[in-house]
């Protein structure tokens, strides 16, 4: 099956994202056990341990664009599209999300298709452009 991070957050307001994460790994098969591995990884990679017990209405955009592009990994897909995985993001935070993307597909088999209108941002996450 493939990923996909859209550009609109498909996110339900009145759940934690500690939540979403139960959700979305329940629906792609994934067991208790490893949903709870792939929590505390995608937290600590993405800076989101502190908003797990939040809900979606209260966090921000660029937090938001977190949660998304870690829902879209679950599962481990082969191939994930990712529509502007950054917008929102204040400038530290887009490094930190161009740092997960890159080892999110670094020597695995896995593949992504990015959406950007900057070139940067591209040329800092693509192997081609």
């Amino acid at each position: 099956y493939m990923g996909y991070c859209p550009q609109t957050n498909p996110l339900w307001p009145n759940i934690t994202l500690q939540e979403h994460f139960e959700i979305y790994g329940a629906i792609k098969g994934m067991s208790p056990s490893d949903r709870i591995e792939v929590i505390k990884c995608f937290s600590k990679a993405l800076d989101l341990k502190e908003h797990l017990q939040k809900r979606v209405k209260k966090i921000g955009a660029g937090v938001k664009r977190k949660l998304c592009f870690a829902l879209s990994m679950l599962g481990n897909p082969h191939i994930t599209l990712l529509d502007e995985p950054s917008t929102g993001m204040d400038p530290i935070a887009i490094q930190h999300m161009c740092k997960a993307i890159r080892a999110a597909f670094k020597s695995k088999e896995r593949a992504a298709i990015l959406a950007t209108h900057y070139m940067a941002e591209a040329e800092a996450i693509c192997d081609r452009v």
